[in-house]
């Protein structure tokens, strides 16, 4: 087929809707149409006698070279070019390019782009902030759906927590990232966010991967679409055992990283000279205001006035800290809170970025966890350790006074446990606990020593005979019977008595003579009391050591059978 003549190539060109040339293989242009002279002339093209260079002016160095590699080739493409401009912002075209039938260049048409690279970009830029805010809160946070309960998003913190790292997390179920004892122990907390919708906070003990213990505050938000179904939920743990915050820079966002931070619980308030410039919702529900009333406010105003001139301090340094503080609500209460503040310039002047943690919940559990180090958690009662501390103190190097130590021990107590299961056992020992608790006075010491033993301190007694009477009303109440579903229960206890400074110098001693004396009030009949005397630990030793001796006789072979009674099990005759 004869070639068209160039005349009729360009008419044909300049209908084109788009910038069109037809480019050699080193990048030279043979003929063009207006448009892409048009483009050429943005990019500061001025000499019309080098036109043929036009595209070695117009583009970059490296656009320039991956152009020129694709004609090489001599086949169809598309590729993504950066132009100059002349304003100097860059700007991109698309080249999609055939080879001409006559093999003589190809024919490229250069579609502008920019707007869309320029999104591209500025959308991979604000990911790229998302992930630099994520992994550098203080504070484990992940993104799952709730249909499979998959993950969608972690941050470095949360997958290094579980195992992973933040890309081989993303697309694992639930159970498969934190394994099926954890599963099993929040599993009622999904349910209640995924069917609910309820925002759900709890503490649980975890175990890392380096195996280290820890103790978990995690908070699970829910996502819901326009008719309140949850579709996803946004996860955030924070470790209390140590209460280590790293400060972390919150930079300006919008989209994901706007929504990032209204779903924080954490409070986040931004202020500037002064004033508060912008809080996220949690900051506004945990003083009691709306967005709308804290803006524009004088952050001192929300600060205890004990704390203000700390505040004024650290923001006049600009140094990144951490303080607890309190803040004053709209009711005019106080609320202990964890400030972790630092500053960072915004449009050229700089403001003050705070992250204020509710410590409320933190201090109860820490209250919690010192509870329950101290206490029994079946009958509330202090503790053998705890008991151990506050008897050493109340008599340890005093013998000014005196004092009774009564030890408590439920007669057949197994029975019970063996018949009617460990639930009564429990529900038993905890009626039990309560009487023996009424029975002595508030400065008394009672506490639960070992599974149904219990233990008591009478401090300043006049004699035995006072404390002979607490011991028989001790006695009488356990005595009587206890009502657990319809059932009618006696078990009673034996009491043992050892009197400081008379029958010990020491907690120890006292306590092993109180302990000697129970032993003899249940081989005299159970159901009573007894004080102790030297008399049992000479019984006590001597029962030692027959013990020991008729171990030895067994295993040395000394006993010898010479008679052995034969009974008929009907008859009973010998």
């Amino acid at each position: 087929m004869p070639e068209l003549p160039i005349e009729l190539k360009v008419q044909l060109m300049e209908e084109l809707p788009t910038a069109a040339a037809v480019v050699t293989l080193d990048t030279h242009v043979l003929v063009a149409n207006a448009l892409f002279w048009q483009l050429a002339a943005d990019t500061g093209l001025a000499q019309a006698g080098r036109r043929s260079q036009a595209l070695h002016e117009m583009l970059d160095d490296a656009s320039l070279a991956a152009l020129r590699d694709q004609l090489g080739r001599q086949e169809h493409f598309c590729l993504l070019l950066q132009l100059h401009h002349r304003d100097g912002q860059p700007r991109w075209v698309e080249c999609a390019a055939a080879q001409r039938p006559s093999g003589s260049g190809h024919l490229c048409l250069f579609h502008d782009v920019t707007s869309g690279r320029k999104a591209e970009l500025q959308a991979r830029e604000q990911a790229a902030q998302l992930r630099l805010l994520a992994d550098n809160v203080p504070a484990a946070i992940a993104y799952y759906e709730a249909e499979g309960i998959t993950c969608l998003f972690a941050n470095r913190l949360y997958a290094t927590m579980n195992g992973h790292d933040e890309l081989s997390i993303v697309g694992r179920k639930l159970i498969d990232v934190i394994g099926p004892q954890a599963n099993a122990f929040i599993q009622p907390s999904v349910d209640k966010v995924v069917q609910h919708g309820e925002s759900v906070n709890y503490v649980r003990p975890a175990t890392l991967p380096s195996g280290e213990q820890r103790w978990l505050d995690v908070s699970l938000i829910p996502q819901t679409d326009a008719n309140g179904k949850t579709i996803a939920a946004f996860v955030l743990i924070m470790d209390v055992t140590k209460h280590v915050l790293a400060e972390q820079a919150v930079r300006e966002s919008e989209g994901r990283l706007q929504l990032f931070m209204d779903a924080s619980v954490e409070g986040i308030v931004f202020h500037q000279g002064g004033k508060v410039v912008d809080a996220n919702p949690a900051i506004c529900d945990m003083v009691g205001y709306r967005h709308e009333e804290l803006v524009g406010t004088d952050v001192l105003s929300h600060i205890a006035p004990e704390y203000r001139s700390t505040v004024l301090a650290n923001t006049a340094s600009g140094r990144s800290v951490r303080w607890e503080a309190k803040l004053i609500d709209r009711a005019g209460r106080l609320l202990p809170v964890e400030f972790i503040a630092r500053t960072f310039l915004h449009k050229g002047q700089p403001m003050r970025m705070s992250i204020v943690r509710d410590m409320r919940d933190r201090l109860a559990a820490e209250e919690r966890i010192n509870y329950l180090a101290h206490h029994d958690e079946l009958t509330g009662l202090p503790n053998r350790s705890h008991f151990m501390a506050l008897l050493d103190a109340s008599i340890g190097g005093r013998h000014d006074s005196r004092a009774a130590l009564l030890f408590v021990d439920l007669d057949h107590f197994k029975r019970v446990n063996d018949s009617l299961g460990h639930r009564a056992g429990d529900d038993l020992l905890a009626e039990v606990a309560k009487r023996i608790r009424a029975v002595f006075r508030e400065t008394d010491l009672v506490a639960r020593f070992a599974g149904d033993e219990f233990i008591a301190l009478v401090q300043w007694i006049s004699g035995r005979e006072q404390v002979a009477e607490v011991a028989q009303r001790l006695v009488d109440q356990l005595a009587e019977p206890f009502q657990y579903r319809g059932h009618e229960m006696t078990v009673t206890g034996s009491v043992g008595i050892a009197i400081y400074p008379d029958d010990a110098r020491s907690p120890q001693e006292l306590i092993a003579h109180a302990d000697a004396a129970v032993y003899s009030a249940k081989r005299h009949g159970r159901a009573g009391y007894e004080f102790y005397s030297s008399a049992l630990s000479d019984q006590a030793y001597a029962d030692l050591v027959l013990e020991q001796q008729l171990h030895d006789a067994i295993r040395a072979g000394e006993f010898v059978m010479h008679y052995q009674p034969q009974w008929h099990a009907a008859s009973g005759e010998l």
